[in-house]
């Protein structure tokens, strides 16, 4: 009777929790009989043990990461950018000082005071339902003209190396700036999914749904086996999701010059999640939906879940000079040679 007594509150009255009510299942076996089975079962011994520690996968080294992508080792490999590839061609992103936001201010804050406060409402489709002689006349040709002279840089060329050798399965990009399709790469369009568009060619509105293209990536990630993540905090939805979509004891990799801000996001248990109404009141969204695939939000890079899943490696810093510490341990080792 020692495990009852650890288990079981008897209720004073049968009107409470019940006589025969187990304290660790929250369970009521309305008699003793079933009390005395449901304390034999797998279920009941299980929680009695507590949960079984994850076992966690060792993180692996950078020397170990470009030995292995240099053998070969990775031959479907997914590649997830963010403005941080594209700031060593001048591109800055959307809220840095210089960066597209700050121009939207310039160029059209006169004129639209929201621009102001929320640039991002000239790229709404409230803002070309509402003005579309002015997006149509000014704000394409704007835009098509931003940074056009920006070159690729090491992070996008590293991409154009992993198709030569072919074991890039796809790019998906959060960047607008066109670099992954510039000409001087001759990567195949069709490998390239641009999540928010381009402004060579459309964006994707505030207030749209993201290309069709992107939700084929419940597809894409079967099977794939590095997932390659430079340059983004992993903070806007639902591209944040896509390293989580990875298959179990796949390598994912995350490049960034600052790792504090990819902790955490706006989905995370330590910060307050974003929700949504739906009708019945204010519900905790912590998953999106990209295809066949239900996906957490969150980054999971140092939650217990990420060490368990995944070979993982994390590095801080700027992404081209990653880059070219791959090439130059390609150049030193013996397969570079």
């Amino acid at each position: 009777m020692a495990q009852e007594a650890c288990c079981v509150r008897f209720a004073p009255c049968a009107t409470a929790l019940g006589r025969f009510w187990c304290e660790l299942c929250q369970k009521d076996l309305q008699s003793e009989g079933c009390l005395n089975e449901h304390l034999k079962g797998r279920k009941h011994l299980s929680r009695l043990k507590g949960p079984s520690p994850r076992r966690q996968n060792e993180p692996i080294s950078k020397e170990h990461f470009f030995q292995t992508l240099a053998e070969g080792g990775y031959q479907n490999v997914i590649v997830c950018t963010g403005a941080g590839v594209s700031t060593a061609a001048g591109v800055p992103d959307f809220r840095s000082a210089g960066g597209l936001f700050e121009q939207i201010r310039e160029t059209f804050g006169g004129r639209f005071p929201a621009a102001v406060d929320s640039p991002e409402y000239v790229l709404s489709r409230e803002f070309v339902q509402k003005h579309p002689e002015v997006w149509e006349s000014e704000v394409c040709p704007w835009l098509r003209s931003w940074k056009r002279d920006a070159l690729p840089t090491e992070s996008h060329r590293l991409c154009a190396w992993l198709h030569r050798q072919g074991w890039l399965r796809r790019v998906y990009t959060q960047n607008v700036d066109g670099l992954h399709t510039h000409p001087s790469l001759e990567l195949p369009r069709e490998l390239v999914v641009e999540c928010h568009g381009s402004i060579r060619g459309a964006v994707v509105l505030y207030g749209d749904p993201m290309p069709h293209r992107f939700y084929d990536a419940a597809t894409d990630f079967a099977d794939v086996d590095l997932v390659l993540v430079m340059g983004t905090s992993l903070q806007v939805a639902p591209f944040c999701a896509l390293p989580n979509l990875a298959e179990k004891a796949a390598t994912r990799v995350l490049v960034n010059q600052n790792l504090e801000d990819c902790r955490f996001n706006a989905w995370s248990n330590r910060r307050e999640p974003m929700a949504l109404d739906l009708g019945g009141g204010m519900a905790r969204i912590c998953t999106t939906r990209i295809g066949s695939r239900v996906v957490k939000l969150q980054p999971l890079w140092w939650d217990r879940r990420g060490g368990s899943r995944w070979h993982q490696l994390l590095v801080e810093g700027c992404c081209d000079e990653f880059v070219d510490d791959f090439f130059q341990f390609m150049q030193k080792s013996e397969v570079g040679k």
